[in-house]
């Protein structure tokens, strides 16, 4: 296993990956940057090319680019190994696969086909399914980045078994479709494979919105929406944003502001906050949740039970309390500049508690 990970190392340049994150300069043999894992403003951020490894004089963090993906993402080693892997296109030993092992990647294969189908069928629909999205501020350029689709109705045409397409969750006991005439949007697990998805009614199909039924690999409980993408700015800031729905954490996204979740149409749960916790684990900084959930009774409901679950762990809390009922509808009134303000005019959770 040794040679296999020197082989990954040695087809893979840190600099390139370290400058996903932070702009780095020359500065002799080497290459310099502000710290992508702790906040500075004077640059101690060390890359050695030669040596291909980092060390940062700041908070003294260094090591390989596996050590940089785990510090920078949160991530065991062996998930930082097989991103790379996967990056350098080198094929990882496997262990013993076992029946569940099977039944998991079919299960996740599924999930990858059905998705693309649903893309398709969102580009042969463009008039129909995109506009309301356009209407709403989001650029095709974000509907894209968070692969979104359009569900016409005929999932149950899919050359998949009956039973398969119940395990997926696009079709119900009775065969009859779950996302009929819905934009869908992809849930992700925090590797960034398809475990389910969220849709929304195109016109005036009660309920408005509808997540993926339970099944083996998706319990909404347990998931926060776009917490793959976001991993990495949420463990460089020490913040989180948590919103209600997933077009909120799009138009977040498309502002310019990545530390953003969702909850899967759920409230807070314990679940989320050990999620959270687990990448704030080694911190040395007091991490900070913002919430900004839906400005109606349920949203204020959640917010409130959310605060002292947020508090006892020993995170900051402040609130986010849109003008209007939503991020989206401050986006449609008051555009990029609107969001942005929203973020900087928190409340403190403590008092908000207080004032209830």
């Amino acid at each position: 296993m040794r040679e296999i990970i020197e082989k990954i190392k040695d087809n893979t340049s840190i600099e390139s990956i370290i400058g996903e994150t932070v702009a780095l300069k020359r500065s002799g043999s080497n290459l310099k940057g502000c710290c992508p894992l702790h906040h500075e403003r004077t640059p101690s951020f060390y890359v050695r090319t030669s040596a291909q490894t980092f060390h940062c004089y700041g908070c003294g963090k260094n090591g390989d680019v596996i050590q940089f993906l785990i510090e920078r993402d949160g991530i065991p080693f062996n998930e930082a190994l097989l991103f790379l892997a996967k990056k350098a296109n080198i094929e990882l030993p496997t262990r013993k696969i076992t029946d569940e092992d099977v039944k998991k990647s079919h299960h996740t294969s599924n999930l990858k086909a059905a998705t693309k189908v649903f893309q398709a069928r969102l580009l042969a629909n463009q008039s129909h399914a995109i506009t309301y999205w356009q209407s709403r501020g989001l650029l095709e350029e974000t509907i894209s980045d968070f692969g979104c689709g359009f569900a016409d109705g005929s999932e149950i045409d899919l050359l998949m078994s009956i039973e398969t397409k119940r395990s997926i969750g696009i079709i119900h006991s009775d065969g009859k479709t779950v996302f009929a005439h819905r934009f869908t949007i992809p849930i992700l697990d925090t590797t960034g494979n398809v475990i389910a998805w969220g849709a929304r009614a195109i016109g005036t199909a009660i309920p408005k919105y509808l997540n993926s039924p339970t099944t083996d690999i998706y319990e909404k409980s347990k998931v926060l929406f776009n917490f793959a993408f976001a991993r990495r700015y949420i463990r460089s800031k020490d913040e989180v944003i948590i919103t209600e729905g997933y077009s909120d954490v799009m138009i977040c996204w498309q502002c310019g502001i990545r530390y953003v979740v969702a909850t899967c149409g759920t409230s807070l749960t314990e679940k989320h906050i050990s999620e959270l916790k687990r990448l704030s684990a080694d911190s040395t900084r007091l991490f900070r949740v913002v919430l900004a959930f839906n400005n109606d009774d349920s949203g204020k409901k959640a917010t409130i039970r959310a605060i002292p679950m947020l508090l006892s762990v020993g995170f900051a809390v402040k609130v986010a309390v849109p003008a209007q009922k939503d991020i989206l509808d401050v986006f449609a009134k008051d555009g990029n500049e609107g969001v942005q303000q929203l973020f900087s005019q928190l409340k403190d959770g403590v008092n908000v508690l207080w004032m209830k």
